[in-house]
């Protein structure tokens, strides 16, 4: 599920309101596109090396800039947005619109979401009834955002009596969160001599 809002028409100047229809805002998965809908389609004709140009942000994004149709302009970023980041971004109407003065430029902010996660331990479990010695431990980590899988494994780790243990994971493919499960010694420590 990607968290990105489409706010209707902006309010920082009413004279917006007749050239944009929506944009993204509120706080935005790693992985959002940001997106202006223009209120009606553009009056100048945009080429595809201008549409690079529409946009600028602070910090930087790069991104490929396309026609979702005729009247909304997407900006997909080329790689996943930091987490609990604010962008500045500027949207250049005047490229495609005819607009006074004080409209050539629209500016808008925006925030990721701040990464975090949760792991929830559903309990042990026997692995083999015929061997009561080897318990499973299983549960689940959510994230607040995308993650990658290689940082999802970096997050968590088992031990028992200062051994690593192994942690089978079970990913989701486009949900954030994921199940896993790791083998437990039910078994005595043996004491050992000196």
């Amino acid at each position: 599920m990607l968290y990105q809002a489409i706010s209707p028409a902006p309010t920082l100047h009413k004279d917006f309101t007749q050239h944009i229809a929506a944009y993204t805002s509120g706080t935005i998965s790693n992985k959002s596109n940001i997106t202006i809908q223009l209120s009606s389609a553009p009056e100048n004709q945009v080429d595809s090396q201008a549409l690079e140009r529409l946009f600028s942000f602070s910090p930087s994004m790069p991104g490929t800039v396309t026609w979702a149709d005729e009247r909304t302009i997407t900006l997909k970023p080329t790689q996943a947005l930091p987490a609990g980041k604010k962008f500045k971004a500027k949207f250049y109407l005047s490229r495609p619109k005819k607009v006074p003065g004080q409209l050539k430029t629209f500016s808008f902010q925006f925030p990721t979401i701040e990464q975090a996660f949760h792991v929830a331990i559903e309990g042990l479990q026997a692995h083999n009834p015929n061997e009561p010695a080897t318990m499973q431990l299983k549960g689940s980590l959510t994230t607040a955002d995308f993650a990658s899988n290689e940082k999802i494994e970096q997050v968590l780790s088992a031990t028992q009596r200062d051994k690593k243990l192994p942690i089978q994971w079970k990913h989701q493919p486009i949900a954030s969160s994921t199940s896993l499960q790791s083998p437990i010694s039910n078994a005595p420590k043996v004491p050992t001599s000196r």
